[in-house]
């Protein structure tokens, strides 16, 4: 069997500059064909214990990611002029 640990995947996913999908993982770990069913296993009690969620096109990122492209109101600038901003949308963490 090829299957990444728990940790390690999550460490995959947590380090992926952009949200990944179980292709990418997938290839990433060398997983065969007849271990897919586990890795999908093994994804969604990741999921379940809300270490991973999936995001836009059912890609897998930590929770608490913020989407590849999010929309922001800009809500004053800083000392400098910079704009302060914060996403429309959020999901708290209650």
């Amino acid at each position: 069997m090829t299957l990444p640990s728990r940790d390690a995947l999550i460490r995959f996913v947590e380090d992926s500059a952009v949200p990944v999908g179980k292709r990418e993982i997938a290839k990433a770990f060398s997983v065969q064909a007849a271990d897919r069913a586990a890795l999908r296993a093994l994804i969604r009690d990741l999921e379940e214990d809300g270490v991973l969620a999936r995001g836009r096109g059912r890609k897998l990122a930590p929770p608490d990611a913020l989407p590849a492209v999010t929309m922001l109101e800009v809500t004053g600038l800083d000392e400098d002029g910079a704009p302060i901003a914060r996403p429309l949308i959020w999901k708290d963490a209650d």
